[in-house]
């Protein structure tokens, strides 16, 4: 527990005081009696008792210094400092691939708890400039550049979603580069660290990365020239994922459809597999079938003759049970589509100076 001011202890004072108040005794009052043989054994044995005999136990005192006690400790203005962190930089790389959507068992995604932890880092820290970085298959992106504010960067952190692609930490290297130089630069920009010979860990940015059990696997690519923490969010999942669907045209106008599914579990699941025509049937369902699959399983579900006339076509898996008793971590990849080619009539009009080569090139092409 750590006090903000020591002056109230001053007030401390007042408890000897009380405990005095308490030991004067009232002057007592004269009375005439008939005899004092028993009062002088009395007065004998009053005064053979120590100090701490003749102390009065008057509850009322406990209380009143227990009083003076609390008052004390609130005027101190005592606070606890929980897992902080003072001072200087950190960078915090936030996962946002596909995998980071999985529903653990708390009922939030890998994402959510990365973000709830990062906020916590946040929100206990004093003096700390923060810089945010996402990641995902299309590359990093900066959020935030040294910043202060612990509540416009939780605004941010909060703000972050998730992508339905893939990718890896290591994307944001360049990024977390750039960063690190230009904490350096700020902190020395003389490069009077290297004349008194500080080393270049006193200038860097610690790094804080956010991801799971997948991307873990890169963190120890990352190039930081001062700490690196990590911190894995969700547990084991089981999920049953819709990998692509695929089509073939017979020669009386009728589909062979495919539909991919993977079980990326260490349990058996079975589950249902639809398909629907988006345009012509407004989603109606057109084919329905049943599948089991083995933990770690690839098999593709086959329709012959399905009586397809939309354009668009899409396949769904749903009714998902496990034998483990574990529910879908990922409903986000239990759909996929696939979609008719069209060719299209168009004119053009060639406009030259006569150019003959041209002219057979787009002929040609026509």
């Amino acid at each position: 527990m750590i006090f903000e001011y020591k002056l109230p202890l001053l007030f401390l004072a007042a408890v000897p005081v009380i405990i005095i108040l308490y030991l004067l005794k009232p002057k007592g009052t004269d009375y005439l009696i008939s005899s004092n043989l028993l009062w002088k054994k009395l007065l004998k044995n009053e005064q053979s008792r120590t100090f701490f005999e003749k102390f009065v136990h008057n509850i009322l005192m406990y209380l009143q210094i227990l009083i003076i006690l609390l008052l004390v400790v609130a005027l101190m203005s005592p606070f606890i400092q929980i897992n902080g962190h003072s001072g200087g930089r950190k960078i915090l790389l936030i996962d946002t691939s596909a995998s980071m959507q999985h529903v653990g068992d708390s009922g939030k995604s890998r994402l959510e708890e990365a973000v709830e932890l990062a906020c916590d880092h946040v929100r206990t820290a004093q003096g700390t400039r923060f810089s945010v970085v996402t990641v995902d298959a299309a590359g990093a992106r900066l959020l935030a550049v040294d910043i202060a504010d612990a509540d416009s960067l939780v605004r941010t952190l909060q703000g972050i979603e998730c992508s339905d692609s893939g990718g890896s930490l290591t994307q944001a290297q360049t990024t977390l580069d750039t960063l690190m130089e230009s904490a350096a630069d700020k902190e020395s920009p003389d490069n009077s660290g290297a004349d008194n010979g500080i080393s270049g860990r006193a200038d860097a940015a610690d790094l804080l990365v956010y991801t799971d059990g997948e991307g873990a696997a890169a963190f120890d690519e990352l190039r930081c020239n001062a700490e690196k923490e990590l911190y894995a969010a969700g547990d084991v999942t089981a999920n049953v994922a819709n990998e692509y669907t695929a089509f073939t045209r017979r020669e009386d106008g009728s589909y062979d459809v495919m539909v991919s599914i993977t079980n990326y579990s260490d349990e058996e699941a079975a589950f249902d597999v639809s398909l629907c025509d988006d345009e012509s049937y407004g989603k109606k369902m057109i084919a329905l079938a049943s599948m089991n699959l083995a933990p770690s399983e690839s098999r593709i579900c086959f329709f012959e003759d399905v009586d397809w006339r939309g354009r668009t076509i899409t396949s769904r898996i749903d009714k998902i049970v496990f034998s483990g008793g574990s529910s879908d971590s990922l409903a986000r990849d239990n759909d996929s589509s696939a979609v008719k080619s069209r060719e299209n009539m168009m004119r053009g009009l060639l406009v030259g100076d006569g150019n003959t080569f041209i002219e057979k090139a787009y002929r040609a092409v026509t």
